[in-house]
């Protein structure tokens, strides 16, 4: 037998078993071939059921999840052989929230990749994905509901957090003070939320969201706003009991604003689309401020380039958590920049001989390594460390499913030890072959919310295109970033570059 017709008989006996029983071994990825990804949508199925099932062990109650609750734990240390776990991270933030509420509105609103991790999860274990979801969003209401009527001067957006007998807790850290960037993540997954569960006929638990849209829609000039356009990155709060009122908010520290043009820019599109109390001129400025910091860069390496990109910070992948939640690939030069910045992050592996993607991780020491990107196209230096991260193929996997599942893939077979008792790890250091005895919602969530919007649909874009179109607001969108963008990348180039491919497929 040949080894192509090897491949295929092996495939199609792992599409039947992923299908029908649900028995991908722990170790799958080496019996996937990254060709075949590339090349067949059979086996890009296969692979994705595997994911799902060893991915959903993730959901259990009291790790990833809290069990009272159903809010997320942002992760939890373990053996990487035995599967024990030695700690959970009892801390969460609202950015977490924003990986957790999307597979939830998928699944209602009928994506079937979204219900199948529902379904995979020990806690639902075959059950109706449509009424577990729905059950999950009203426990986490009811412990933001409540959040509020105790700490009010929060003004309806989330500190770092833990939870204790039920009960959001601000961390010792943020007792007073509250972030916007991860809150303005946060806050398209709730806008989302409500909307499918008044489509969907939940009219009572929809309301309860579109109340707390209606909350952060009302008071976010006050708690954010620092006026001339500028919006503060963190804010401090004078009195977390007292109700939102001008003088209860202040810059918390040194001066520091949300002016950058990554995950941080959905905030400032809720701002601009739905904050109360903005004029014309505060929404001119608030774009003219960010807009120093998008900035267009040429990507070369090896025999490969230039390429026109969009200067990342530090180019981690996390930086582009926008595409995942709002429309931006509908405007074509939006697109084309991006897609130009995916090309970019495979051709600089490629280049580098590291067996996956960057991105910003917990290091095999439990280290967080913020500053792990591409140096010559950000603003910031970069590690000189081979870490490579699954979850640095989120933003490939929505530029190119079938690129971003091989370079997925190809990580997973690069390491042994990446595919643990609870699905993919963290991340490995290349160099010194160990690989991080830890899961985080931002490292597993980010590609699984991916591949769900991307292989099946609805996505969450797909919702909130929709629902902003609704709400009469989606040309606005279209043309204050298009207006953005073509002020700052009159010429691209590089577009007709291909992706740069792993190793076993060149």
């Amino acid at each position: 037998m040949t080894s192509a017709r090897r491949r295929l008989v092996l495939l199609i006996a792992l599409s039947v078993v992923s299908f029908c029983f649900g028995a991908c071994p722990q170790h799958f990825a080496s019996e996937f071939a990254v060709e075949d990804i590339v090349s067949s949508s059979s086996a890009r199925s296969a692979y994705v059921q595997c994911l799902l099932q060893w991915e959903a062990a993730f959901f259990s109650a009291g790790l990833g999840l809290d069990a009272t609750t159903g809010l997320t734990h942002d992760g939890f240390i373990f053996d990487l052989t035995t599967g024990n776990v030695s700690s959970v991270h009892e801390f969460s933030a609202a950015s977490k929230e924003a990986l957790h509420i999307p597979i939830l509105v998928m699944a209602i609103a009928g994506n079937p990749l979204a219900a199948e991790l529902l379904s995979q999860s020990a806690a639902c274990d075959g059950c109706n994905t449509t009424a577990f979801a729905v059950q999950l969003l009203s426990s986490k209401m009811d412990a933001y509901e409540d959040f509020d009527s105790r700490l009010p001067g929060f003004g309806g957006f989330l500190p770092w957090f833990t939870i204790s007998n039920g009960h959001i807790l601000p961390t010792w850290d943020w007792t007073s003070t509250v972030p916007s960037l991860d809150n303005g993540e946060w806050i398209w997954t709730l806008y989302a939320a409500s909307k499918v569960l008044a489509s969907n006929g939940f009219t009572e638990l929809a309301a309860r969201y579109e109340q707390r849209l209606r909350l952060q829609q009302a008071n976010a000039k006050l708690v954010f706003y620092a006026g001339d356009g500028l919006v503060r990155a963190v804010t401090s709060i004078v009195n977390t009991s007292a109700q939102p009122s001008p003088d209860n908010y202040k810059q918390s520290g040194p001066p520091d604003f949300l002016d950058d043009p990554y995950e941080g820019e959905l905030f400032t599109v809720f701002l601009d689309l739905f904050g109360q109390g903005f004029t014309d001129t505060d929404r001119e400025q608030m774009w003219a401020i960010k807009l120093a910091n998008l900035q267009p860069v040429n990507f070369s390496a090896a025999a490969v380039g230039p390429i026109t990109v969009q200067r990342g910070w530090w180019y981690s992948a996390h930086e582009n958590w926008k595409v995942l939640e709002l429309p931006y690939y509908d405007i074509p030069l939006v697109a084309e920049v991006f897609i130009n910045g995916e090309k970019a992050r495979t051709w600089n592996s490629v280049s580098s001989s590291l067996p996956g993607l960057r991105a910003s991780t917990n290091d095999p020491f439990i280290q967080y390594v913020s500053n792990n990107g591409i140096s010559s196209i950000a603003f910031q230096p970069s590690t000189a460390r081979s870490l490579v991260t699954p979850y640095g193929a989120f933003p490939l996997l929505i530029a190119n499913a079938s690129v971003g599942l091989a370079w997925h893939l190809y990580t997973l077979q690069n390491n042994r030890s990446m595919q643990t008792a609870y699905g993919t790890a963290e991340c490995f250091d290349n160099d010194l072959k160990l690989v991080a005895p830890i899961v985080t919602w931002d490292t597993k969530m980010t590609s699984m919310c991916a591949i769900l919007g991307s292989l099946a649909s609805p996505s969450l874009v797909d919702l909130n295109r929709a629902f902003l179109k609704q709400d009469g607001v989606y040309e606005r969108f279209l043309s204050v970033i298009q207006a953005q963008y073509s002020q700052k990348f009159p010429l691209v180039v590089g577009s007709e570059l291909p992706f740069g491919l792993p190793p076993t497929v060149r």
